[in-house]
């Protein structure tokens, strides 16, 4: 199914001004947001890198946490609500923010040089898009990049397969969670079984579940 950007956009253009609260209020999907903020920000401090590209960086959570305790890293931030970079901007002034789809890697692959020890990341957006997307996506990134070290940290909801999904489906029926249901049929959330044979040969793609359906990922080529 094609993803209307224009509707998504007008989305979170809505949400804006009360995402971050949103967060706070640690609703079903948010329970361990920050703690996904915090292991981006602890990976990026134990790679070593000098430039962040963030995608769907939202309001700047990460951006303004990475600021605090790393301002001399290099950020930019892509996403596609001109309302939640606005807000982003104030969280951190000193970086760079790009309003565009980060589906559409020629939109902002010259960020992508080969100067620096470069990380990409993304905090809870990759279910916006579908599985075949998220696998063009990561491999394109990779042949863009000539450095063999880039790495690509990645949370999200996600499920193992699409077995997992069905019974955590079935699960929030029985429990009377239709909101949850509705989150699970709705959004693309990744089945990581078939997007770790997906990947190009080259790649290794590790997860660590943190939570039911909350999950820690890196992408990086086989050393």
């Amino acid at each position: 199914m094609a993803i209307d950007t224009s509707k998504l956009c007008k989305t979170f253009n809505k949400w804006a001004e009360t995402y971050d609260d949103s967060i706070a209020m640690a609703d079903w999907g948010f329970d361990h947001y920050h703690d996904g903020i915090i292991w981006l920000c602890n990976q990026i401090h134990k790679s070593r890198c000098t430039k962040v590209i963030d995608l769907g960086c939202g309001t700047g959570v990460f951006a303004g946490m990475l600021q605090r305790i790393a301002p001399s890293i290099e950020y930019i931030g892509i996403d596609i609500s001109n309302k939640m970079l606005n807000i982003a901007k104030r969280k951190s002034p000193n970086s760079t923010f790009v309003q565009t789809d980060f589906r559409h890697l020629d939109r902002w692959k010259t960020y992508l040089d080969n100067e620096y020890n470069c990380a990409v990341v993304s905090s809870y957006s990759f279910h916006h898009i579908n599985d075949k997307e998220k696998i063009y996506l990561i491999n394109n990134i990779f042949t863009k990049s000539k450095r063999h070290d880039l790495l690509f940290f990645i949370v999200d909801y996600a499920f193992i397969n699409n077995s997992e999904r069905s019974l955590l489906l079935e699960e929030q029926i029985k429990l009377g969670n239709y909101h949850i249901k509705k989150e699970i049929e709705t959004e693309y959330y990744a089945d990581l079984s078939s997007l770790k044979s997906a990947l190009s040969k080259n790649l290794d793609i590790s997860f660590e579940r943190n939570g039911v359906w909350d999950w820690r990922i890196t992408v990086q080529r086989y050393q």
